[in-house]
């Protein structure tokens, strides 16, 4: 039995249409991705000199939008009339202080 070069099999084999719209499909997803972090890395400097906000407090803020991340699948299982899924409890986890909320 015989093996195959995979490296020159990949490297003999045509590139289609379809290997095409998969790389501008990863490049636009790798952009948008980035997005948020490149908006808080040009942004939040600013911020905390205009707000006087400290690293820490730049870091909540920055992060802020993460939090509802791991609701989400919940929220749409709620939405889909589907039975909630077990999550785990988080005995160490402390409420957020006050001034955060708002």
């Amino acid at each position: 039995m015989q093996g195959i070069d995979v490296g020159r099999l990949i490297e003999q084999a045509p590139l289609s249409s379809l290997h095409k719209k998969i790389i501008v499909a990863c490049a636009i997803l790798l952009v948008v991705d980035g997005n948020d972090v490149f908006i808080h890395g040009a942004v939040l400097p600013r911020l905390m000199d205009e707000w006087g906000l400290s690293p820490t407090e730049a870091g909540s803020f920055a992060s802020r939008p993460l939090r509802p991340a791991p609701h989400g699948p919940g929220l749409l299982r709620a939405r889909l009339g589907l039975p909630h899924a077990a999550r785990p409890q988080q005995p160490d986890a402390r409420p957020l202080p006050a001034d955060l909320h708002s």
